[in-house]
């Protein structure tokens, strides 16, 4: 039997919406289907797996001092204040602020947006915010 069903990718994603993993990097176990109510993927039991193990000294530190896990406070910090400045005000280099995005999978875009221009920026299961 399978370990987990996922929740196919919608029309032109790539992405799992419950995990946010492609199917090529799911278990070979694991199914995946287009009906939500069998869907046994839970978000939160992938970045228990993944993300929030051995995670550094370091990087546990940093996450009592500003009270919030990296993968919440990371995206917020470099949206705000870019990658330099975030590196910064952590105390660690851009190097491993580098490392930390890669390892919690926190993907960095670049966008310019023209005047009169908004971004709006969807987050499974939460509200969408606009930017700009």
């Amino acid at each position: 039997m399978a370990d987990k069903i996922h929740e196919c990718p919608a029309d032109g994603t790539g992405a799992t919406p419950c995990c946010h993993r492609t199917p090529f990097q799911l278990p070979r176990d694991d199914r995946m289907t287009t009906q939500p109510d069998l869907v046994t993927c839970k978000e939160v039991d992938i970045r228990k797996e993944t993300m929030m193990a051995d995670k550094p000294k370091k990087m546990i530190s940093v996450e009592q001092h500003f009270g919030e896990p990296l993968e919440i406070l990371l995206p917020k910090m470099v949206t705000a204040r870019g990658k330099t400045k975030t590196a910064e005000v952590l105390g660690v280099s851009k190097a491993t602020l580098g490392y930390w995005l890669l390892k919690l999978r926190i993907d960095v875009k670049r966008v310019a947006l023209g005047p009169g221009d908004t971004l709006t920026l969807e987050r499974h299961g939460k509200p969408k915010e606009s930017i700009g």
